[in-house]
Protein backbone atom coordinates (compact mmCIF):
# COMPACT_ATOMS: atom_id res chain seq x y z
CA UNK A 1 0.00 0.00 0.00
CA UNK A 2 1.00 3.66 -0.37
CA UNK A 3 1.84 3.98 3.33
CA UNK A 4 4.15 0.95 3.44
CA UNK A 5 7.90 1.45 3.53
CA UNK A 6 10.24 -0.50 1.27
CA UNK A 7 11.31 -3.95 2.40
CA UNK A 8 15.00 -4.86 1.96
CA UNK A 9 15.61 -7.24 -0.93
CA UNK A 10 16.35 -10.80 0.11
CA UNK A 11 19.85 -11.92 0.99
CA UNK A 12 20.16 -13.86 -2.24
CA UNK A 13 19.37 -10.68 -4.17
CA UNK A 14 21.60 -8.34 -2.21
CA UNK A 15 23.69 -9.60 0.73
CA UNK A 16 25.19 -6.18 1.40
CA UNK A 17 21.73 -4.73 2.04
CA UNK A 18 21.26 -7.13 4.93
CA UNK A 19 24.75 -6.57 6.34
CA UNK A 20 24.34 -2.81 6.46
CA UNK A 21 20.88 -1.61 7.50
CA UNK A 22 22.06 1.98 8.05
CA UNK A 23 20.97 3.01 4.57
CA UNK A 24 17.45 1.60 4.84
CA UNK A 25 14.91 4.32 4.10
CA UNK A 26 11.63 4.78 5.96
CA UNK A 27 9.97 6.59 3.04
CA UNK A 28 6.73 5.16 1.70
CA UNK A 29 6.23 4.36 -1.98
CA UNK A 30 3.91 7.38 -2.32
CA UNK A 31 6.62 9.67 -0.90
CA UNK A 32 9.27 8.16 -3.17
CA UNK A 33 7.05 8.50 -6.23
CA UNK A 34 6.29 12.15 -5.44
CA UNK A 35 10.01 12.86 -5.03
CA UNK A 36 10.71 11.02 -8.29
CA UNK A 37 8.12 13.06 -10.19
CA UNK A 38 9.49 16.32 -8.73
CA UNK A 39 13.07 15.35 -9.61
CA UNK A 40 12.08 14.36 -13.17
CA UNK A 41 10.60 17.82 -13.77
CA UNK A 42 14.04 19.34 -13.09
CA UNK A 43 15.85 17.22 -15.68
CA UNK A 44 17.71 19.45 -18.16
CA UNK A 45 19.61 16.67 -19.95
CA UNK A 46 20.36 12.96 -19.73
CA UNK A 47 21.65 9.94 -21.61
CA UNK A 48 19.69 6.76 -22.22
CA UNK A 49 20.68 3.28 -23.39
CA UNK A 50 17.82 1.05 -24.45
CA UNK A 51 17.94 -2.59 -25.50
CA UNK A 52 14.78 -4.13 -26.88
CA UNK A 53 13.85 -7.60 -28.05
CA UNK A 54 10.50 -7.82 -29.77
CA UNK A 55 8.45 -10.49 -31.50
CA UNK A 56 5.25 -9.82 -33.43
CA UNK A 57 2.99 -12.56 -34.77
CA UNK A 58 0.27 -11.35 -37.14
CA UNK A 59 -2.50 -13.83 -37.83
CA UNK A 60 -1.06 -17.16 -39.00
CA UNK A 61 2.20 -15.60 -40.19
CA UNK A 62 5.62 -16.57 -38.91
CA UNK A 63 6.87 -14.47 -35.96
CA UNK A 64 8.98 -11.43 -36.83
CA UNK A 65 11.81 -11.00 -34.27
CA UNK A 66 13.44 -7.61 -33.84
CA UNK A 67 16.45 -6.61 -31.72
CA UNK A 68 17.23 -2.94 -31.16
CA UNK A 69 19.98 -1.08 -29.33
CA UNK A 70 19.44 2.68 -29.02
CA UNK A 71 21.84 5.18 -27.45
CA UNK A 72 20.35 8.62 -26.90
CA UNK A 73 21.44 11.96 -25.49
CA UNK A 74 18.79 14.58 -24.78
CA UNK A 75 19.11 18.28 -23.94
CA UNK A 76 16.01 20.34 -23.18
CA UNK A 77 17.42 23.86 -23.74
CA UNK A 78 18.61 24.57 -26.31
CA UNK A 79 16.65 21.68 -27.79
CA UNK A 80 18.92 18.80 -28.75
CA UNK A 81 18.85 15.08 -29.45
CA UNK A 82 21.52 12.61 -30.49
CA UNK A 83 20.40 9.08 -31.24
CA UNK A 84 22.32 6.09 -32.56
CA UNK A 85 20.29 3.03 -33.49
CA UNK A 86 21.24 -0.54 -34.36
CA UNK A 87 18.30 -2.70 -35.38
CA UNK A 88 18.12 -6.31 -36.52
CA UNK A 89 14.94 -7.62 -38.13
CA UNK A 90 15.22 -11.29 -39.03
CA UNK A 91 18.67 -11.59 -40.63
CA UNK A 92 18.87 -7.93 -41.70
CA UNK A 93 20.82 -5.41 -39.59
CA UNK A 94 20.61 -1.66 -39.98
CA UNK A 95 22.55 1.10 -38.25
CA UNK A 96 21.58 4.73 -38.38
CA UNK A 97 21.99 7.94 -36.41
CA UNK A 98 20.02 11.13 -36.11
CA UNK A 99 20.56 14.55 -34.59
CA UNK A 100 18.11 17.30 -33.78
CA UNK A 101 19.14 20.83 -32.80
CA UNK A 102 17.92 24.35 -33.49
CA UNK A 103 19.76 24.02 -36.83
CA UNK A 104 17.35 21.29 -37.94
CA UNK A 105 16.97 17.53 -38.01
CA UNK A 106 19.75 15.44 -39.57
CA UNK A 107 19.40 11.73 -40.26
CA UNK A 108 21.70 9.20 -41.88
CA UNK A 109 19.93 6.86 -44.31
CA UNK A 110 21.91 3.59 -44.40
CA UNK A 111 20.01 2.30 -47.45
CA UNK A 112 21.02 5.28 -49.58
CA UNK A 113 24.25 5.86 -47.64
CA UNK A 114 23.55 9.57 -47.35
CA UNK A 115 22.73 12.28 -44.83
CA UNK A 116 19.38 14.06 -45.00
CA UNK A 117 18.29 17.31 -43.39
CA UNK A 118 14.86 18.66 -42.47
CA UNK A 119 14.90 22.36 -41.55
CA UNK A 120 11.19 22.94 -40.99
CA UNK A 121 8.93 21.32 -38.40
CA UNK A 122 11.70 19.80 -36.32
CA UNK A 123 10.15 20.94 -33.01
CA UNK A 124 7.11 18.76 -33.69
CA UNK A 125 9.44 15.95 -34.74
CA UNK A 126 11.28 16.14 -31.41
CA UNK A 127 8.01 15.66 -29.53
CA UNK A 128 7.17 12.67 -31.72
CA UNK A 129 10.62 11.09 -31.26
CA UNK A 130 10.39 11.53 -27.49
CA UNK A 131 7.06 9.73 -27.41
CA UNK A 132 8.10 6.94 -29.76
CA UNK A 133 11.42 6.10 -28.14
CA UNK A 134 10.66 6.40 -24.43
CA UNK A 135 12.62 9.61 -24.01
CA UNK A 136 9.79 11.42 -22.24
CA UNK A 137 10.45 9.97 -18.81
CA UNK A 138 8.00 12.23 -16.97
CA UNK A 139 5.15 11.11 -19.24
CA UNK A 140 5.88 7.44 -18.55
CA UNK A 141 5.96 8.02 -14.79
CA UNK A 142 2.70 10.00 -14.93
CA UNK A 143 0.97 7.13 -16.75
CA UNK A 144 2.09 4.67 -14.06
CA UNK A 145 1.24 6.90 -11.08
CA UNK A 146 -2.44 5.96 -10.97
CA UNK A 147 -1.42 2.33 -10.33
CA UNK A 148 0.83 3.12 -7.37
CA UNK A 149 -1.27 0.92 -5.04
CA UNK A 150 -0.41 -2.09 -7.23
CA UNK A 151 3.38 -1.73 -7.04
CA UNK A 152 5.58 -3.89 -4.87
CA UNK A 153 8.19 -1.78 -3.10
CA UNK A 154 11.66 -2.91 -2.06
CA UNK A 155 15.07 -1.36 -1.54
CA UNK A 156 18.74 -2.23 -1.59
CA UNK A 157 21.63 -0.14 -0.32
CA UNK A 158 21.51 2.40 -3.15
CA UNK A 159 18.12 2.11 -4.83
CA UNK A 160 14.38 1.82 -4.37
CA UNK A 161 12.91 -0.97 -6.53
CA UNK A 162 9.34 -0.53 -7.76
CA UNK A 163 7.72 -3.47 -9.55
CA UNK A 164 4.30 -3.55 -11.18
CA UNK A 165 2.69 -6.77 -12.45
CA UNK A 166 0.07 -5.37 -14.83
CA UNK A 167 -1.74 -8.62 -15.65
CA UNK A 168 -5.30 -7.45 -15.07
CA UNK A 169 -7.90 -5.90 -17.38
CA UNK A 170 -7.70 -2.62 -15.47
CA UNK A 171 -4.27 -2.09 -17.06
CA UNK A 172 -5.65 -2.21 -20.61
CA UNK A 173 -5.62 1.60 -20.92
CA UNK A 174 -1.99 1.72 -19.81
CA UNK A 175 -1.02 -0.98 -22.31
CA UNK A 176 -2.92 0.77 -25.08
CA UNK A 177 -1.02 4.01 -24.37
CA UNK A 178 2.24 2.10 -24.67
CA UNK A 179 1.18 0.56 -27.98
CA UNK A 180 -0.06 3.76 -29.64
CA UNK A 181 2.84 5.98 -28.55
CA UNK A 182 5.73 3.52 -28.40
CA UNK A 183 7.94 1.71 -30.86
CA UNK A 184 5.22 -0.59 -32.25
CA UNK A 185 2.97 2.15 -33.72
CA UNK A 186 -0.20 0.07 -34.05
CA UNK A 187 -3.56 1.66 -34.73
CA UNK A 188 -7.19 0.63 -34.22
CA UNK A 189 -6.23 -1.64 -31.30
CA UNK A 190 -9.09 -3.71 -29.83
CA UNK A 191 -9.71 -6.78 -27.69
CA UNK A 192 -6.52 -6.51 -25.62
CA UNK A 193 -5.74 -9.69 -23.70
CA UNK A 194 -2.84 -9.37 -21.27
CA UNK A 195 -0.77 -12.53 -20.87
CA UNK A 196 1.80 -10.68 -18.77
CA UNK A 197 3.08 -7.11 -18.40
CA UNK A 198 5.70 -6.08 -15.86
CA UNK A 199 7.33 -2.74 -15.10
CA UNK A 200 10.46 -2.55 -12.96
CA UNK A 201 11.92 0.82 -11.92
CA UNK A 202 15.20 1.26 -10.03
CA UNK A 203 15.32 4.69 -8.35
CA UNK A 204 18.51 6.27 -7.01
CA UNK A 205 18.15 7.00 -3.28
CA UNK A 206 20.20 10.19 -3.48
CA UNK A 207 18.72 11.85 -6.56
CA UNK A 208 15.28 10.16 -6.75
CA UNK A 209 15.86 9.75 -10.48
CA UNK A 210 15.46 6.41 -12.29
CA UNK A 211 18.69 4.52 -12.97
CA UNK A 212 16.94 1.73 -14.83
CA UNK A 213 13.49 0.95 -16.19
CA UNK A 214 12.59 -2.50 -17.52
CA UNK A 215 9.37 -3.50 -19.28
CA UNK A 216 8.21 -7.02 -20.12
CA UNK A 217 5.09 -7.32 -22.26
CA UNK A 218 3.21 -10.31 -23.67
CA UNK A 219 -0.24 -9.53 -25.06
CA UNK A 220 -2.81 -10.61 -27.63
CA UNK A 221 -4.96 -8.06 -29.43
CA UNK A 222 -6.74 -7.13 -32.60
CA UNK A 223 -4.93 -4.43 -34.60
CA UNK A 224 -6.11 -3.08 -37.94
CA UNK A 225 -8.62 -5.93 -38.06
CA UNK A 226 -6.06 -8.70 -37.57
CA UNK A 227 -5.15 -10.85 -34.58
CA UNK A 228 -1.71 -9.94 -33.28
CA UNK A 229 0.52 -11.33 -30.52
CA UNK A 230 3.21 -8.99 -29.22
CA UNK A 231 6.13 -9.89 -26.98
CA UNK A 232 8.55 -7.19 -25.82
CA UNK A 233 11.50 -7.09 -23.45
CA UNK A 234 12.81 -3.53 -22.99
CA UNK A 235 15.73 -2.63 -20.67
CA UNK A 236 16.54 1.07 -20.36
CA UNK A 237 19.46 2.55 -18.40
CA UNK A 238 19.62 6.28 -17.61
CA UNK A 239 22.79 8.26 -16.89
CA UNK A 240 24.52 11.65 -17.11
CA UNK A 241 21.58 13.58 -15.68
CA UNK A 242 22.05 17.35 -16.15
CA UNK A 243 25.66 16.90 -17.32
CA UNK A 244 25.21 17.24 -21.10
CA UNK A 245 25.33 20.87 -22.25
CA UNK A 246 24.74 20.71 -25.99
CA UNK A 247 24.28 18.31 -28.89
CA UNK A 248 26.77 18.66 -31.75
CA UNK A 249 25.94 17.63 -35.30
CA UNK A 250 28.81 15.77 -37.05
CA UNK A 251 30.76 17.80 -39.61
CA UNK A 252 30.05 15.16 -42.22
CA UNK A 253 26.32 15.68 -41.80
CA UNK A 254 26.59 19.47 -41.92
CA UNK A 255 28.59 19.34 -45.15
CA UNK A 256 26.85 16.51 -47.02
CA UNK A 257 23.19 16.53 -45.94
CA UNK A 258 20.55 16.80 -48.66
CA UNK A 259 17.74 19.21 -47.75
CA UNK A 260 14.26 17.66 -47.69
CA UNK A 261 10.78 18.85 -46.76
CA UNK A 262 8.62 17.28 -44.06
Amino acid sequence: ACSDTAEPVSETENKQANKDANNQSELTIKEVYEKMMDASEDIKSFAMDMEMEQEIIEGDNEPVPTQSAIHSKVVQEPIGLEQKVKMTIGDQTMETEQYLTEEGFYMYDPAQKMWMKYSEGHEDLMAQIQADSGLDQTQTLSELESFIEDFTFKQNEDEFILTLDADDEKFNTLVQQELTSGSVEMNDIKDIEINGVEYEIFVDKKTYLPNQMNILMNINMSADGQKVTLKQDIDTAYSDYNSIDTISIPEEALKEAVELEM
